[in-house]
């Protein structure tokens, strides 16, 4: 008798024996990767990621959108005031590697920024905190 594998990726789902998971999305599966593996399990919701980067510094207030993670870099680097860097579009995991290793941001928490669905939570890091929320959308609503 031919053994079967204990777990098999199929298009439909997961094989755990002699059982099929389906999966619940079009996201990427992680399944046998190794920790800290930088793989985005959203679904790409736009073509081009967005970047904006907010800078403030007393009485100083600047905005801009910059194409790439070396742009970001550069706007970054130098600054000594409060920066707000805001990414549209995590598909790209290279441009959020570039980033965070930039920031000095651990592996683990650049695997949980990119894995979506995730709980809210507060992580305490040395020189950072890692915090994952649900975005507040304000909707408009018709009065009556």
């Amino acid at each position: 008798m031919k053994k079967k594998p204990i777990s098999k990726i199929i298009k439909k789902g997961i094989r755990l024996g002699n059982k099929i998971i389906p999966k619940k999305s079009k996201a990427k599966v992680k399944l046998g990767l190794a920790p800290g593996s930088l793989v985005f399990t959203g679904e790409r919701k736009m073509a081009e990621v967005e970047i904006s980067v907010i800078q403030h510094l007393k009485e100083q207030y600047s905005e801009s959108n910059p194409k790439n993670s070396a742009e970001v870099i550069d706007l970054v680097k130098d600054f000594k005031g409060i920066t707000w860097i805001n990414v549209e579009g995590l598909h790209d995991e290279k441009i959020i590697e570039e980033i965070c290793t930039f920031f000095g941001i651990h592996k683990l928490t650049m695997e949980d920024i990119l894995s979506v669905g995730q709980r809210p939570k507060l992580e305490e890091h040395g020189e950072y905190l890692h915090v994952v929320l649900k975005m507040l959308m304000v909707g408009m609503k018709k009065q009556k």
